[in-house]
């Protein structure tokens, strides 16, 4: 259900599934407001249209309430009887920055009331800026949506009892639209504390939140500051329906679900080999973790930047100058990462 962005045009049964419903090759949709896939306004659609929604909708419909209604309906009607999965991507938050207009209003006048002291609205970074604030009253009423959607659903579970018996993971793909480059576009949101947003490898850009649940089965509320990667999401699911283990990057992470492990020396690498000096204000990059350490390589630029995430976890004191060493040896693994890769 929902974004797919994976630029294939193969039917998702391809891929193992057995239903889709508003999930095309988009990456976000025309407009969150119906009709969904009509330009509003000059210019043309050049966009790939969200399948299904607007044969579904009418005048008035937001497209997050859609698309929860049809994954409701779809759990409502599945055979119960049989382990079923149901994947759902709400398009958001992303733009458009579109909302319904009631809860603009109330955090409009909710923001113009907050007293933001010194804090500047934004900060210079690569080719444009970082937004520093929090105060898009549009995107607020964006996460309002999407959060009571998804607590309908989690009510869903309940009524039809079944949400003990129920996996429930939730996350997100990268940081909040923070960034702009030289385009000056309207951004969305602020990562702070953490530096910077989408597109970048710094915090900002690739470290969510992971929430799982299953009552009974693991400790809740529960925090965990173990660093696990979406491609472990997988192997975790395998390992927890007890199926076999398949030769995958990414590993399970049930032992610390369930409280046995803590991974705090792991060693993860990203690669980014796009600049959008327009877009989102970065250039290539490629970055290693180890521990509390982190080496950001700007490969095109032939400069390193390490962070000792334990004392700077905003990633503002660079101190490859003072490690060489280490510096050296992180780049040296990271160079081996990307010749194997």
């Amino acid at each position: 259900f929902g974004k797919w962005h994976l630029g294939s045009e193969q039917s998702l049964k391809d891929f193992g599934y057995d239903y889709s419903f508003a999930a095309g090759h988009a990456g976000s949709p025309i407009s969150f407001l119906y009709p969904f896939n009509v330009t509003k306004g000059k210019g043309k659609n050049k966009k790939a249209p969200v399948p299904d929604v607007d044969e579904v909708s009418k005048e008035g419909d937001y497209l997050m309430d859609v698309m929860e209604a049809n994954v409701a309906k779809y759990i409502t009607n599945v055979d119960k009887s049989k382990p079923f999965m149901a994947m759902f991507s709400f398009y958001a938050v992303h733009q458009p920055l579109e909302a319904k207009e009631k809860d603009i209003k109330r955090n409009r006048k909710e923001i113009n009331a907050f007293d933001f002291g010194n804090q500047p609205e934004y900060i210079l970074e690569g080719t444009g800026r970082t937004k520093m604030r929090q105060d898009n009253p549009t995107y607020a009423a964006m996460v309002e949506t999407m959060d009571e959607n998804v607590g309908k659903l989690l009510q869903l579970l309940k009524d039809l009892n079944i949400e003990d018996n129920t996996i429930i993971i939730f996350s997100s793909d990268h940081g909040g639209l923070s960034n702009d480059g030289t385009n000056q576009r309207h951004l969305a949101t602020t990562n702070y504390p953490l530096r910077a947003g989408k597109g970048w490898l710094y915090d900002g850009g690739i470290k969510v939140p992971l929430m799982v649940k299953w009552n009974g089965k693991f400790q809740p509320k529960t925090d965990n500051q173990s660093l696990v990667m979406l491609m472990d999401v997988f192997p975790t699911l395998l390992d927890i329906t007890s199926h076999k283990s398949l030769n995958t990057n990414g590993k399970s992470f049930l032992p610390i679900l369930e409280n046995k492990e803590t991974w705090t020396d792991r060693t993860v690498f990203w690669h980014s080999s796009k600049a959008r000096p327009t877009n989102t204000g970065d250039t290539k990059s490629s970055a290693i973790r180890k521990g509390n350490f982190k080496l950001i390589n700007w490969y095109e630029e032939g400069r390193n930047e390490l962070y000792d995430l334990s004392e700077d976890p905003s990633e503002f004191k660079d101190i490859s100058k003072e490690n060489p060493e280490l510096t050296s040896q992180l780049l040296k693994e990271l160079n081996t990462w990307k010749a194997n890769f």
